[in-house]
């Protein structure tokens, strides 16, 4: 990663054509228009990575350590259907389709997913100091 010798905002690789010759890397400051070559033959220092993602999955994994947070929402009277306990942690995670709302079981970590809080339910709200 690299820096603007005049902002210190970052950097960004970009490809500079030149009509004559062949294209080469920059790096550029989208703020000032501050610009420097990379280095020549420096592959591991010139290595610019690019990540495409084309599909969401609708699996999702949960870290069950969310459990010990205290700034999570805690629902009540639910039941796991693991364990039967009616705690659990509640936060969302979005998918391609919706935003959807996770259950985690503050007993067994079984986690679920969920659209709405069925009756009886309540949402217990947490206090940070």
């Amino acid at each position: 990663m690299r820096f603007c010798k005049e902002c210190d905002n970052m950097l960004q690789p970009k490809e500079k054509m030149e009509s004559d010759g062949p294209s080469y890397l920059i790096y550029d400051c989208r703020t000032c228009g501050y610009s420097e070559r990379a280095r020549p033959n420096d592959e591991v220092d010139n290595c610019v990575y690019r990540s495409e993602q084309t599909k969401m999955s609708d699996k999702f994994l949960v870290d069950v350590e969310c459990i010990k947070d205290p700034c999570l929402a805690r629902r009540i009277g639910k039941p796991c259907q693991k364990c039967g306990n009616t705690l659990a942690v509640t936060f969302t995670n979005p998918s391609k389709e919706r935003m959807n709302l996770i259950s985690v079981c503050t007993q067994c970590t079984h986690y679920w997913r969920k659209d709405d809080l069925d009756e009886g339910e309540k949402v217990e709200e947490t206090k940070t100091d």
